[in-house]
């Protein structure tokens, strides 16, 4: 009834291989996909495996669409055995002095009867509306597990996908989780991957995020290679000639909250800049698009860069620090980070001397002082020429 309930399987499960149909109404009520954000839920994970928070949210929720809409079919989903067992509980509390409502719950002889189950047992269970209760969240210590059950599994992502396809009319999410405190997922974990990207597509009203940028293997300048360079001595990690809709971004700053995400895009007026055709595109065209796919853009001119390459730096890096105070919702989703340039920014973190946030790296010598030969016993100098090789190559040029 509403292609809410199926765009997000359709992307990131089918590779949009299914033809859907838009909806007629741009109206949410009693439709599409809502989110239910417990703020003070708790896992209670070394006792009962439960979200009591969670599940008397469910109950609420249960007896709020059977009052709403008495003719609809309802389900509810959990994503373990002991939360089912939880929201039951609460449910039965909450309607044991309601004999009107427990009729309509208890009925067997509906079309669709009225359901609690478990991640594992939802199957072809299609109804109306279809609850869905996360239930994992931060322990009464405040410690978050990424660990969640059946999706951490091998193939857990499928039980995902059949869970949030189950609704003809509206689903709805309770967590006590948002998608930005889930950045340390590892990627290889498909599952709690896909429940992130789903707790943020509800976040978001049922919007899909832009399509993910992917690295593109376009040449860069000895300009756009400074600049890189630069952000890379402070440890952020640099994806260069990144592809975005039909253009390219220079340099793509991944977000050290989440560094699946880039935080901001720096453009240069570098070889993309020149080759658009007019002034129009290239400052006004270009940057409207980019932006209108989430971007937060800044540019650095190359007069600039070679006049005064310390204070270009600085408000590069001002501009930097204002971007990653915006929710972490904003930034840009991106490819998953390679593990070779985290290990390189781990080695430059531990191996490199501190840098200040303002100004060029200082060599050893003062100005005047003659350059002199430098000899190394590494036979294999010419790997540095590869990109993969950048931390090694910062070390050897800072012992110059």
């Amino acid at each position: 009834k509403d292609e809410r309930l199926i765009q997000f399987s359709n992307r990131y499960f089918y590779n949009n291989s299914l033809i859907t149909f838009p909806s007629s109404t741009t109206n949410s009520e009693g439709r599409g996909v809502h989110l239910v954000y417990t703020e003070n839920g708790i896992w209670d994970r070394g006792r009962s495996r439960t979200n009591m928070v969670e599940a008397k949210r469910v109950a609420e929720l249960v007896v709020e669409q059977f009052k709403k809409y008495p003719e609809r079919s309802l389900g509810v989903a959990s994503m373990n055995a002991s939360q089912k067992e939880a929201i039951e509980n609460a449910l039965d509390e909450l309607i044991s002095n309601k004999p009107e409502l427990q009729a309509l719950i208890n009925d067997k002889e509906r079309p669709e009867p009225f359901f609690i189950k478990s991640l594992e047992n939802v199957q072809g269970d299609e109804r109306d509306t279809i609850i869905i209760c996360v239930g994992y969240a931060k322990t009464p210590t405040g410690s978050l597990s990424l660990n969640f059950g059946p999706l951490n599994s091998e193939g857990g992502w499928r039980r995902l996908n059949v869970l949030v396809t189950r609704a003809k009319w509206q689903t709805f999410l309770v967590t006590s989780l948002r998608s930005g405190e889930l950045g340390g997922i590892n990627t290889a974990n498909k599952g709690a991957i896909m429940l992130r990207n789903y707790i943020e597509y509800v976040e978001q009203g049922g919007k899909l995020p832009p399509d993910p940028v992917t690295a593109t293997n376009d040449v860069t300048n000895d300009f756009e290679d400074s600049i890189a360079m630069s952000l890379r001595d402070r440890g952020l990690i640099v994806d260069e000639q990144v592809g975005a809709s039909e253009y390219r971004i220079d340099l793509a700053i991944r977000d050290p909250r989440d560094i699946n995400r880039y935080v901001m895009a720096v453009e240069c007026d570098g070889a993309t800049y020149h080759h658009t055709r007019t002034a129009r595109d290239r400052d006004v065209l270009r940057q409207q698009v980019l932006e209108s796919q989430g971007w937060k853009i800044y540019r650095v001119w190359s007069t600039d860069w070679f006049r005064d390459r310390d204070e270009a730096l600085k408000r590069l890096l001002f501009a930097f620090e204002i971007a990653k105070k915006s929710p972490i919702e904003e930034s840009v989703q991106a490819t998953p980070v390679r593990q070779e340039e985290v290990k390189q920014t781990e080695l430059m973190d531990k191996d490199m001397e501190p840098k200040t946030t303002t100004g060029v790296h200082e060599g050893k010598y003062k100005p005047g002082v003659p350059y002199q030969k430098y000899s190394s016993n590494n036979k294999n100098l010419k790997e540095l020429e590869n990109k993969n090789y950048t931390a090694q190559l910062t070390r050897a040029i800072a012992n110059i």
